[in-house]
């Protein structure tokens, strides 16, 4: 009946509140990271499986490429923050693949700064030129659904770390 659907709508409409006002608590909160050692090829491995079973369950053709070392590579941070930071790259990665492309999770020793690079890079949509110097301010969005605050946090987070970020990025050839 029709009052049914209007009930459904409601409250589906409460819980997108919900879920923005949890995110943009959880964004205005300060961080205290705990830092401890973490082997982050096992983390980059973990989150990949985690993707690929999204993935499996939307039943699109993306593939995931890790290309990390075959030693253990420990580091100093906290590890539920940089998952966080992982994941919440790889679900942009798959929100800007169609149908079928790739994401590639690297990770590599940076010598010269004595520091770990992390990179997730996919295939998809891009990023327009005129967007990039805006996608880690909080609420800045392209998409109709969504808050605007994961990069944000992505960005707070590194932030904490003593980290940087970077994003390259062409329209219609992918984003790193």
């Amino acid at each position: 009946p029709f009052w049914y659907h209007m009930v459904r709508m409601g409250l589906g409409g409460v819980h997108d509140i919900e879920r923005i006002a949890s995110r943009l608590l959880e964004y205005t909160r300060p961080l205290a990271p705990q830092f401890g050692e973490v082997d982050v090829v096992e983390l980059l491995r973990a989150e990949a499986d985690l993707i690929l079973s999204e993935i499996h369950a939307s039943k699109r053709d993306i593939a995931v490429q890790l290309a990390v070392p075959k030693e253990r590579v420990s580091v100093d941070c906290d590890n539920s923050l940089i998952k966080q930071v992982i994941l919440n790259l790889l679900k942009n990665s798959l929100l800007a693949i169609d149908d079928a492309g790739t994401i590639k999770i690297g990770l590599r020793w940076n010598l010269l700064r004595n520091r770990v690079d992390i990179y997730v890079e996919d295939d998809g949509s891009g990023i327009k030129e005129e967007h990039l110097d805006k996608i880690f301010n909080p609420f800045f969005t392209t998409r109709t659904k969504g808050t605007g605050l994961g990069l944000a946090m992505v960005k707070k987070i590194i932030d904490a770390h003593d980290g940087v970020i970077t994003v390259r990025s062409e329209v219609n050839k992918g984003t790193r």
